[in-house]
């Protein structure tokens, strides 16, 4: 009976928790999306990387610029192959 309940209990907890990861995820993609407009309007620049990671893509060489993209900026590997895609 203990175990039921504490099989339960658990269940809910990763339930919750992955609610709330999902409501993080679409705020933070919000927030990505917001800062992305405004970097527009104001006409800031593009990094600098930018030029020669999308040369890289262009060689087809689609890894080496995620490699150099985390290296330069700092990304995880999924948000680095994500940034190189949306070049």
């Amino acid at each position: 009976m203990d175990y039921l309940l504490l099989t339960a209990v658990i269940a809910l907890g990763i339930f919750y928790i992955s609610g709330q990861l999902n409501n993080i995820h679409t705020r933070l993609k919000r927030t990505e999306d917001k800062l992305d407009q405004i970097a527009k309007h104001m006409e800031l620049p593009e990094h600098t990387i930018n030029k020669e990671l999308r040369q890289l893509v262009k060689e087809g060489d689609k890894i080496k610029a995620i490699k150099k993209a985390r290296e330069v900026l700092g990304l995880s590997l999924l948000e680095a192959k994500n940034y190189v895609d949306s070049l």
